[in-house]
């Protein structure tokens, strides 16, 4: 039985009658495997069954509302300048407290690039999928070299083009192709090392 058969037979059989099933991601960035138990209910008593507490849900929740992490999804990178990270981050604080924000970063909700930059993390993918899904549709984008959706990854540096590729995916391709070139328009990426230099 592989992973994936196990993962499927206990989410239908077990956890599904409970409310909440095992759910995996990838991580954008190295392409890391993480599974997480998530809830499945809406309601306001599955909100409760967290290490958030309701109020701290409800403010994060807002946060999407007031368009505040809208922008990571709508950016081209799927990520926001330090900039702006600091000021989402005097957002948190404000009415949560100092210790709010890193908890979303211990936790994986909110991740940051070595240069400060702010993304989605692993367990907004893995929790929010659905609703970032329905609510930015026209916004995100599939990789073109996995097809699965891709909120923080590279866009083609040929701005007539569409493509928009995982961190892991364009790490992979380049290693098999020995080029930065785009799978689609063949433009040249620039590498990890000169994009951030």
């Amino acid at each position: 039985m592989t992973v994936a058969s196990a993962v499927a037979q206990l989410n239908s059989q077990e956890l599904e009658a409970i409310g909440i099933s095992l759910k995996r991601s990838v991580a954008e960035q190295d392409g890391q495997i993480h599974y997480a138990v998530c809830n499945t209910l809406l309601d306001e008593i599955s909100k409760l069954a967290n290490q958030f507490q309701k109020h701290e849900i409800d403010h994060f929740e807002s946060l999407f509302v007031l368009a505040k992490i809208d922008r990571i999804v709508k950016s081209k990178t799927g990520r926001i300048p330090r900039s702006t990270a600091v000021e989402l981050e005097g957002d948190l604080q404000k009415p949560l407290g100092r210790h709010f924000y890193p908890r979303l970063y211990d936790q994986g909700w909110l991740q940051a690039s070595v240069d400060g930059e702010l993304s989605l993390g692993v367990r907004t993918l893995l929790e929010l999928r659905p609703y970032l899904e329905s609510e930015y549709e026209q916004d995100l984008k599939k990789c073109s070299l996995c097809s699965n959706w891709v909120f923080n990854g590279r866009p083609c540096p040929n701005e007539q083009c569409n493509v928009k590729l995982h961190h892991y995916c364009l790490s992979r391709w380049t290693q098999i192709r020995q080029s930065y070139s785009c799978p689609s328009c063949c433009a040249t990426f620039c590498s990890d090392a000169q994009s951030s230099s």
